[in-house]
């Protein structure tokens, strides 16, 4: 017996385990070191793994670079075909053929044209929609409108939705006419053949800011007019098919719905029927006949 077998013996008889002691029948690895004891080993195994998992993070980040790599090489491919396909020749403008306008009655379709300003040749891809909308929306005629893109066969297709205009209205010397909301429909643009049979007498002022809530009132009145005359905006007067002149006062637009009902109820008045009659309706409540039209002889 050795003297390291007696020393064990006599230290397990005392109760202590050396962690140090070589059990017998079992060899240690010649790269272990002595000093280390056998159960730190087993408890943590990540000591003898180490190399393999620095291995593993090596091969991670070459796989991840690699990919990246070639997710880039395709990004980069499918943005040079798309350059090359848009300047293709059968995605290109080169007409005012490709531009086809639908909805326009009054407005003609080479002024939608123009209004664009699309230039040719012009890939189809490198015209924005948003920004032709907004450039044929400017056109004063044009309540509402799209630009669409169609690439077989190229061309625009653009969807108008006209104004209509309710009354004859001059400004700034010329004929035409407004639309409901006060809109000048400028005769050089909306070109129709139907006029409207109410005139409006006013300045640009009166059209832009108190039309829309006059006419508003008289949609609503089954009274029909001839003319609305706002040239003195203290003396509104509107002017029945007959002739006859009916004075209003200040234009308010609730004491005007009251006397548009008091007019439609002395519709059937004689005098009313006949030129050059004049009724005050200043006050509703109490219609004056001002004028009366002298018989004819």
């Amino acid at each position: 017996m050795t003297v390291g077998t007696k020393k064990a013996r006599s230290a397990e008889t005392r109760g202590e385990i050396r962690l140090d002691a070589r059990p017998s029948g079992i060899e240690l690895d010649p790269l272990v070191p002595e000093s280390l004891p056998l159960n730190s080993l087993a408890m943590n195994p990540w000591a003898m793994d180490y190399g393999a998992r620095r291995r593993q993070r090596r091969q991670q980040q070459r796989h991840r670079a690699l990919v990246g790599f070639w997710r880039l090489c395709a990004l980069g491919g499918l943005i040079s075909g798309a350059y090359w396909l848009a300047d293709r020749p059968e995605w290109m403008l080169h007409n005012a053929q490709q531009i086809e306008v639908r909805g326009n009655q009054a407005i003609p379709t080479p002024i939608v044209q123009n209004a664009l300003g699309v230039t040719s040749p012009r890939p189809i891809f490198r015209v924005d929609p948003k920004t032709l909308t907004q450039q044929v929306q400017a056109l004063a005629p044009v309540r509402s409108a799209s630009v669409q893109r169609q690439l077989f066969p190229a061309k625009l297709v653009v969807e108008v939705a006209e104004r209509q205009p309710v009354a004859r209205f001059q400004y700034q010397g010329q004929q035409g006419a407004i639309d409901a909301e006060g809109i000048w429909l400028d005769p050089k643009i909306y070109r129709t053949r139907q006029q409207p049979q109410l005139t409006l007498l006013a300045d640009a002022t009166f059209a832009r800011q108190d039309w829309p809530q006059l006419y508003d009132r008289l949609q609503r009145s089954p009274v029909i007019l001839a003319q609305v005359d706002a040239r003195d905006p203290a003396d509104l007067r509107v002017t029945l098919p007959s002739g006859a002149i009916v004075r209003c006062g200040p234009f308010q637009p609730e004491r005007l719905e009251h006397q548009l009902q008091k007019l439609d109820s002395l519709r059937h008045f004689p005098a009313l029927a006949q030129k050059g009659a004049i009724l005050d309706l200043v006050d509703p409540t109490r219609p004056l006949l001002v004028t009366a039209p002298q018989p004819s002889s």
